[in-house]
């Protein structure tokens, strides 16, 4: 989760973005954000 977190300077910054991410057991392969949960999922 921290790893997720970390992998946005906008959502550390401010926190009003949401961020997605997909990955696996051991580690992420992609994230994306955006200031809307479905736009980010979209973009995911």
């Amino acid at each position: 989760m921290k790893e997720h977190l970390d992998a946005s300077d906008i959502h550390r910054q401010t926190g009003g973005v949401h961020i997605m991410s997909l990955g696996d057991r051991k580690r992420l392969m992609v994230s994306r954000e955006d200031i809307g949960r479905h736009n980010a999922v979209d973009k995911l």
